[in-house]
């Protein structure tokens, strides 16, 4: 078995997202490790490295008060930078394409060929997120073989990140156990061999666009006040499957969250509701240069029947 094998990769580590936006800057999911936490605090959340625009931009296709006509405008907008290759555009894209109907606030129809064009693209040049989704798109359409490739892909390059960035044992676990049926041990060498040819084929861009992220921290997203670390579900609940959900926040000039917008929810979109209202809560540092409105994206990771808001040694302050 190559070197490059992670076949039935379990990791042990802590997964939140977070990417602050500054006037001037955005940037891709951070993963933070528990184990990190001595050197990785609440102030030391990481700003983006795109331009603020970028994050409105996207923003405004899922703002249900924007009228369609114009959410559709910004959509081709968005859609014509992905088809030029930038990656986080094919996230977007792709996400919205995979999502569809399911999001009421979506500019468009669910197109799951589309969506598979745009997240393998953004998964080649980098986007981790984007394998994920690609493994749990295959895991619904009773695709075995791909569904396992695309989640040894995943666990793979999550393994490779810095030790601050890897992805939760729990939410990993739960993909390969979503997608491992209907793989029978004779079937597991193809699996390993799709994902040494994807390695061999796109190594080098996806640590090329992993390397262009350079997060940085923000002090104008400072957090200043963050809602309980881990909300548990209540005895008798049902607990959906472990996942993530994509999330656009717009903070006020106060550090005040006023909106908070979904982009997608893998691979349940009843993820959505509670994480949405928790994060309603979240508070950052008032701004420094008066910007009435900033944006972060923010994945969010449901896994052990809890959602990861923030690491273990992120301290509140109240407002």
């Amino acid at each position: 078995m190559a070197r490059h094998t992670t076949a039935w990769l379990l990791i042990t580590t802590l997964f939140i997202g977070w990417i602050g936006a500054s006037r001037a800057q955005d940037a891709p999911a951070s993963l933070i490790d528990e184990s990190a936490a001595a050197k990785l605090t609440t102030s030391d959340l990481v700003a983006s490295q795109r331009k603020q625009a970028d994050v409105e931009r996207s923003a405004r296709l899922l703002d249900p008060s924007a009228p369609l006509e114009e959410r559709l405008a910004v959509f081709r907008e968005v859609e014509a930078l992905a088809q030029s290759g930038n990656r986080k555009d094919m996230y977007v894209v792709g996400s919205l394409y995979r999502i569809g109907g399911q999001l009421p606030a979506c500019p468009v129809a669910r197109d799951l060929d589309k969506a598979r064009l745009y997240l393998s693209n953004a998964a080649t040049h980098g986007e981790i997120l984007a394998m994920a989704k690609m493994a749990e798109m295959e895991v619904s359409a009773h695709h075995p073989i791909e569904a396992m490739t695309w989640t040894q892909i995943y666990g793979h390059y999550a393994e490779l990140q810095p030790e601050p960035y890897r992805p939760s044992e729990g939410y990993l676990a739960e993909l390969v156990d979503r997608a491992s049926p209907g793989v029978p041990k004779s079937q597991m060498q193809d699996v390993v061999d799709h994902l040494n040819a994807f390695i061999a084929a796109y190594d080098a861009s996806v640590r090329d666009g992993i390397g262009k992220d350079d997060l940085t921290p923000s002090a104008d997203m400072t957090p200043r006040f963050i809602p309980k670390r881990s909300i548990a579900f209540r005895n008798g609940e049902a607990i959906p499957p472990a996942g993530f959900v994509d999330y656009y926040v717009a903070f006020d000039a106060n550090g005040d969250a006023v909106k908070v917008l979904t982009l997608d929810a893998v691979p349940d979109i009843k993820l959505d509701g509670r994480m949405h209202s928790i994060l309603s809560g979240y508070k950052v540092a008032p701004s420094t240069q008066g910007v009435p409105i900033r944006y972060a994206f923010i994945p969010v990771m449901f896994d052990d029947g809890k959602f990861r808001l923030a690491p273990k040694s992120g301290k509140s302050t109240a407002p």
